[in-house]
């Protein structure tokens, strides 16, 4: 297929398409109910009114499942990033601020974000069985909720162009308590490591201007939200451990398993 590549990932590639649109074709091995299921969940939340592109139609290239996307203007927050590293204070909140616009929505035919835990955490293996146990028993403890959490909210998935921010890649959407989704979008800040294909030098410096945006984000979400980091701190560990289920790097795992397995 002759066709401009865009991006990639582990489920799928995008590509350029026609008339302003993308096209992000799902790559052999993913079954055919998960790509169902990331089509009705974008149907869902685009139906609450968020910014996000519209999802227009499903094709098949080449053998290949495929969903036929409006093309987003701009950047990705990232790259905006790797351009200009010392406004990480200004992107911060602008995270944050788009965040709390999709927390102002609920969405009760999504899954449930503490479900989504309990299968996540019950995937990772050489856990010792007390620390699974005890966060089982903390997740049963936290609070519920009906407002929309992304779930992979992070600056690769936040473009930005206009002073407008668009959000991407909607397929791990559930419900839950917003502060479920803070404490997501926190352990991918401080922990999630680079592609490789990033800058070298900007590498360097994002390590540092990581803690600012952090910083400047949970400011931001606060200030508004009026919600402190003592609310969203139970959420750590669960949302850690979940962490650890997916495909992570090898230093982004030995970070986590420091922080929250390995007890002193």
């Amino acid at each position: 297929m002759k066709r401009q590549l865009m991006g990639y990932g582990a489920t799928s590639d995008v590509y350029e398409w026609h008339d302003h649109t993308v096209l992000k074709l799902f790559k052999p091995h993913i079954e055919d109910q998960m790509i169902d299921y990331e089509g009705l969940i974008h149907e869902i939340v685009y139906a609450k009114g968020l910014s996000m592109p519209r999802l227009i139609e499903e094709i098949e290239v080449e053998g290949r499942r495929g969903y036929i996307f409006e093309r987003i203007n701009g950047k990705t927050i990232l790259f905006h990033l790797t351009k200009k590293i010392w406004k990480a204070y200004f992107y911060g909140k602008c995270l944050a601020k788009t965040q709390l616009n999709i927390h102002e929505k609920t969405a009760p035919l999504l899954p449930d974000v503490k479900e989504h835990l309990r299968r996540s955490i019950n995937k990772v293996v050489d856990l010792p069985v007390d620390l699974v146990e005890a966060v089982m028993k903390t997740i049963n403890e936290l609070p519920d909720g009906e407002a929309i959490c992304h779930m992979d909210f992070h600056p690769r998935n936040v473009f930005y162009y206009e002073k407008k921010a668009t959000v991407i890649d909607w397929v791990t959407a559930a419900k839950g308590h917003p502060a479920a989704d803070v404490a997501r979008t926190f352990i991918l800040l401080k922990y999630e490591a680079l592609h490789k294909e990033e800058p070298r030098v900007f590498m360097w410096m994002f390590y540092f201007a990581r803690k600012i945006l952090i910083w400047s984000y949970l400011k931001a979400y606060s200030k508004v939200s009026g919600m402190d980091f003592d609310m969203i701190k139970p959420w750590l560990l669960p949302m850690a451990i979940a962490r650890m289920s997916e495909k992570v790097g090898q230093d982004e795992r030995a970070a986590l398993y420091q922080d929250f397995v390995v007890l002193d």
